[in-house]
């Protein structure tokens, strides 16, 4: 008898541990508790635990609200507690946004609502439990997760990787990736240190005809042209023919700034100049020969792919594009007014889709046609010929290929 009695003491005891009776209904239990108050039901001790409080229900001490339990902690469960944050190091929900105690993860993704270790260091952690294949993605690209984002804020809201405040000067940039990527820039201190008043923000770029130093201070659609004094930034094709009125306000260092879309070897702009060797073999830029009256040369540039002959030949120059350079004009316009400076062509693609594929696709095939191409591996090669550098640029193969490229497909 006393026996029994001690057992039954045990059973009774809240640190004791039973099994849970298949009979009983777990639902019954919750509502019971959430009713007692708004207390929240311990499945591991069967208990009501205080309100929004399950730090004493051993490992399941996240909050299930909705049901009035308490739960294994985890990214949603955490979530779900009051916007809570996941900690996996010690398997519990930490405040909201605040990792600052979650050990060697100290940094808070709160798009995923879980803590996490730096994500945006250039080289990987000695540890292989670090190793972890993320996006990387620039401010104003879509994201999903905080992690996928590696400048600026380092969040990822509405969809987006968010920039740094600009002229916030509790928002120091430390390079021009954290700023907004469309017309603004990190600047560095002229002083080199000396002004102790100097706040490294991110500021607009400069406007067309502005004095600058280097072409990342200009908007997009312009570049810092260093070949006039003093330098300014100057727009595409905005730089009228060469005069000796002129002189060199009407030099650029970059053919494209020319209304013409073409300067000589003195950096002139002038009428623009076709090639006499689009298309053939080159040893060098001086084998491709134009038309411009200086001398000046085309470019040689590498195949994609040769298995005889010489491997290079000579690009085609502006003058040799369909309609003044229609569709050279067509993608720089477009890279201005959404992509901005930072970004490369392929991310602008990714990021802007068929819009920006079907621009850049047909510059690259009218290229690709001038110059005799598509220089490719043989058929027998197929794995070879699935690489991205080995494409056929005027390749139909989609519906989306044929409406973009329309006449100008390569049936062959």
């Amino acid at each position: 008898m006393l026996e029994s009695a001690r057992q039954r003491r045990l059973q009774d005891s809240v640190l004791s541990y039973r099994e849970p009776n298949p009979a009983s209904n777990p639902d019954i239990e919750a509502k019971v508790c959430k009713a007692d108050g708004d207390r929240i039901y311990c499945p591991l001790d069967m208990t009501c635990k205080p309100p929004g409080d399950c730090s004493t229900c051993g490992w399941k001490t996240a909050v299930d609200f909705e049901e009035s339990t308490c739960v294994q902690p985890s990214t949603i469960a955490c979530k779900n507690d009051n916007g809570k944050t996941f900690c996996p190091t010690d398997m519990s929900c930490h405040p909201p946004g605040n990792c600052k105690n979650c050990p060697s993860m100290s940094i808070a993704d709160h798009a995923q609502h879980k803590c996490l270790e730096p994500w945006w260091e250039e080289k990987p952690r000695s540890t292989w439990s670090s190793w972890i294949c993320r996006h990387r993605k620039k401010v104003g690209m879509t994201c999903v997760n905080d992690m996928d984002c590696l400048y600026g804020t380092r969040r990822c809201l509405l969809g987006k990787c968010q920039s740094l405040q600009p002229y916030n000067s509790e928002h120091t940039c430390s390079e021009d990736l954290d700023c907004p990527h469309v017309g603004y820039y990190c600047p560095t201190d002229p002083t080199y240190g000396e002004d102790p008043y100097f706040v490294q923000f991110c500021r607009r770029q400069r406007d067309s005809g502005d004095k600058c130093s280097v072409d990342r201070e200009c908007e997009p659609g312009t570049v810092c042209n260093d070949v006039e004094r003093p330098k300014r930034c100057r727009g595409f094709f905005s730089i009228p023919t060469w005069t000796d009125e002129c002189g060199d306000n009407c030099k650029a260092k970059d053919p494209n700034l020319c209304v013409t879309g073409w300067t000589d070897k003195f950096d002139r702009c002038t009428v623009p100049a076709k090639s006499k060797s689009v298309g053939r073999s080159c040893g060098k830029d001086a084998d491709c020969e134009t038309t411009d009256q200086t001398g000046k040369s085309g470019n040689c540039t590498c195949k994609a792919w040769w298995d005889g002959g010489e491997p290079k030949y000579c690009l085609p120059v502006f003058g040799d594009m369909v309609n003044e350079g229609e569709r050279v004009r067509d993608w720089i316009y477009f890279k201005k007014e959404n992509c901005g400076n930072f970004w490369s062509d392929d991310e602008c693609v990714e990021e802007f889709g068929e819009e920006a594929r079907c621009l850049l696709k047909k510059l690259n095939c009218e290229v690709q046609t001038l110059s005799n191409g598509p220089y490719l591996p043989p058929p027998g090669c197929a794995d070879l010929r699935t690489q991205d550098r080995y494409a056929n640029h005027c390749e139909c193969s989609t519906d989306a290929d044929n409406k973009c490229l329309e006449s100008m497909c390569d049936e062959s």
